[in-house]
């Protein structure tokens, strides 16, 4: 899996970088904390661009609670095999999907 990380949560992607990223590959894939901002930006990619987001939930608003709002506090919760597990779940559930 290869990533891209803008500068903050706040930023989206500009046309010219959204192109040049969708150029390199068929799947193309937004991941943000899911607070405030980052939900914010996700939605705005998907509907700018079509970027389907990838979320872990809190358990908030009866959603699956991950134990963390991104892999680093799910590896520091639980382990880097939960956080993998969990990406992975979360990849074929968006996969699934399209």
């Amino acid at each position: 899996i290869s990533a891209i990380a803008p500068s903050s949560e706040a930023c989206i992607l500009t046309e010219l970088e959204f192109e040049d990223i969708s150029s390199r590959t068929d799947n193309l894939l937004s991941l943000y904390d899911c607070d405030r901002t980052g939900l914010h930006s996700m939605w705005q990619m998907r509907k700018i661009y079509g970027i389907k987001p990838i979320i872990f939930t809190n358990g908030k608003f009866g959603t699956k609670d991950y134990g963390g709002k991104d892999l680093t506090d799910i590896a520091k919760n639980k382990s880097v095999k939960e956080a993998e597990k969990q990406l992975n779940e979360l990849l074929w559930l968006v996969m699934k999907m399209t």
